[in-house]
């Protein structure tokens, strides 16, 4: 499967169409609560906000390699470190997707300046810059699937 190229002006393209009504197609989240959650994975990937890891140790290659893989992440994925009723930090969607564009821009200049960084994913474990590339990818691939985008 191919998943969404890591460039901005593609990802706010994508974007473009969302509405704040936007109903996904599994799930539970908002349309700005997926936008905030998406800039919830950057900002761990800079180690901004952190979770305890949720898999034992033994499972992380595994995971690794599904990271890498072409397989997409299952459409109703739920994760213990997510919580679809966290309040939302932006007053309306179009701040909300500004704020990831800040935070996207922040993600590729943190690891210019920091290229050896590494921090942990709850499922994955020490993830490096390409790790949390490929994490970001695959991950707003699925959600925009949920919305359609």
């Amino acid at each position: 499967m191919e998943f969404l190229a890591w460039d901005l002006e593609l990802i706010l393209t994508k974007l473009q169409p969302l509405k704040e009504n936007a109903l996904p197609a599994w799930g539970n989240f908002s349309a700005q609560r997926m936008v905030e959650h998406l800039n919830d994975g950057l900002r761990m990937s800079m180690g901004e906000i952190t979770f305890p890891l949720e898999v034992p140790e033994e499972k992380l290659s595994k995971n690794k390699l599904f990271l890498h893989s072409e397989n997409p992440f299952p459409k109703d994925l739920s994760v213990n470190f997510v919580k679809p009723e966290t309040k939302l930090r932006n007053e309306e969607l179009e701040l909300a997707i500004d704020e990831l564009t800040e935070s996207i821009l922040r993600f590729e200049a943190f690891y210019e300046d920091e290229p050896n960084a590494h921090f942990q994913h709850p499922h994955f474990g020490n993830l490096n810059h390409g790790d949390w590339t490929q994490l970001h990818r695959k991950h707003f691939h699925h959600h925009f699937l949920q919305f359609g985008l």
